[in-house]
């Protein structure tokens, strides 16, 4: 019987040099059902995050960084072109010490190299 990794994981702020600085973890999950609002979506979650699943994103981004991705993410749920009550978008913001394990292939590196554009 094969073994599948393991990590463990302190997730949470980190600090800036200034407190406009500190970076948050986040988990952005999502349930859309139309094609060109969810690839719209994608593409917004790939500017502040990492996708580890279909529907699932995570990254750090400062408070400054959170607030413009909630009014994009408003902004495309509330636009008469795309809006439908059944979506579903969940944005975590997690500020305190927490700790995560996962199990299977996970590379730490790519939740603390997020490029922001």
């Amino acid at each position: 019987m094969g073994s599948l990794e393991r990590n463990e994981l302190n997730l949470g702020a980190i600090g800036g040099a200034s407190p406009a600085e500190t970076r948050y973890y986040f988990i952005a999950l999502f349930d859309i059902s139309d094609k060109k609002k969810y690839r719209i979506l994608l593409k917004l979650l790939k500017r502040y995050g990492t996708r580890i699943q279909k529907s699932v994103f995570e990254g750090r981004a400062t408070n400054t960084q959170l607030r413009e991705l909630n009014c994009e993410i408003a902004r495309l749920m509330d636009s008469d072109r795309f809006f439908n009550p059944d979506d579903r978008i969940r944005l975590y913001r997690i500020a305190g010490n927490c700790s995560v394990t996962v199990y299977g292939d996970y590379n730490g590196e790519l939740l603390e190299e997020n490029v922001f554009i």
